[in-house]
């Protein structure tokens, strides 16, 4: 085995990033975690992005007990992908087969090898997207915050802090959100907590942090949570039904996964998704993620080299996870 291909993946995110390194079987020899992949195109962003992608590259390698020297293949599931990349990654871990992508992928490879299949996106922000059994693909989503990605974690927490005022004020029904939010900031009270973000002192990253706040509110029977909670699930349905239609599959039996930290909440988030799915494609199903985006990251730089996603690969990968598991 010492002269098996080496392959490097990476799961860029909105809050911090993730590399492996594995080799041509699917064994995990190393993993490490970095900072954020987003707002490239902002003050420092470039010096951030680099920073993040040597952190996790960096410390995956190190496990591994490799240098980043020149490997057979890496992927790069980003967040947002801009020109500069590809040539920064380059310098970071040589390559001789090198991808630099969108995070849809991974993400759907990583949920589910079933095909079709539609995955829903639901992080900071929202996508849907999906393939039917020959490869075709749609995508719905993506606007951003500003524009769009209803029911992604960027939707939910100025909702929530809405909910959480017009309790204070006597406009809207009482909630614990109006305790546990500032809690979660650190502050004792929604006052205290208003200079804070009006002097962006908390950034659109750490408020969408909220999310998981409010998905643990529903889940502890505190009715204005659930209600945000499932509404969000509603419009994410709304996404993955506009991918089904458009695969057109109806009729026929389709899997559902799902990423990103709203989904963090379980059932209050995906009972009122796939009731509305339901509706609509009653022989779709729910199946969490099978395995996180960093990995299936991972099965996509595998494939570039011609490596099957077969099940001993698979099972491979599942044997090592003690490598990868505890940086998801």
């Amino acid at each position: 085995m010492m002269n098996s291909k080496r392959v490097i993946a990476v799961d860029g995110g909105q809050s911090h990033s993730l590399a492996v390194v594995a080799d041509e079987t699917g064994r995990v020899l190393g993993a490490g975690k970095g900072g954020p992949a987003n707002h490239f195109l902002e003050p420092g962003g470039e010096a951030r992005f680099r920073r993040s992608m040597s952190d996790c590259i960096g410390a995956a390698c190190a496990l591994a007990g490799m240098s980043t020297q020149r490997v057979d293949a890496s992927y790069y599931a980003l967040t947002g992908v801009h020109a500069q990349m590809p040539a920064i990654l380059q310098t970071i871990a040589p390559s001789d087969k090198q991808t630099v992508a969108g995070d849809k992928d991974a993400s759907l490879v990583g949920g589910t090898l079933e095909r079709p299949a539609v995955l829903v996106l639901a992080g900071t922000g929202a996508i849907a997207c999906g393939l039917d059994r020959a490869g075709h693909e749609v995508m719905t989503g993506g606007w951003g915050y500003l524009m769009g990605d209803e029911g992604s974690a960027s939707w939910i927490a100025p909702r929530a802090l809405s909910a959480a005022t017009q309790a204070v004020d006597g406009r809207g029904p009482a909630t614990s959100l109006v305790q546990l939010i500032p809690r979660h900031f650190g502050v004792e009270s929604l006052r205290a907590l208003h200079p804070l973000i009006y002097t962006q002192q908390i950034d659109r990253v750490r408020l969408a942090g909220l999310t998981r706040v409010v998905g643990e509110a529903a889940q502890a029977g505190d009715a204005v949570a659930r209600e945000l909670m499932a509404e969000a699930g509603r419009y994410l349905a709304a996404a993955a039904l506009v991918v089904l239609r458009a695969l057109a599959l109806a009729g026929a039996p389709v899997t559902i996964t799902s990423a990103g930290g709203v989904f963090k909440a379980g059932v209050v988030i995906v009972e009122p998704m796939m009731v509305r799915i339901h509706e609509a494609f009653p022989l779709a199903h729910y199946e969490p993620p099978r395995f996180p985006p960093v990995i299936g990251a991972l099965f996509l730089a595998l494939r570039s080299i011609g490596v099957e996603i077969d099940a001993s690969v698979v099972a491979n990968v599942i044997s090592s996870r003690v490598v990868w598991e505890n940086r998801k």
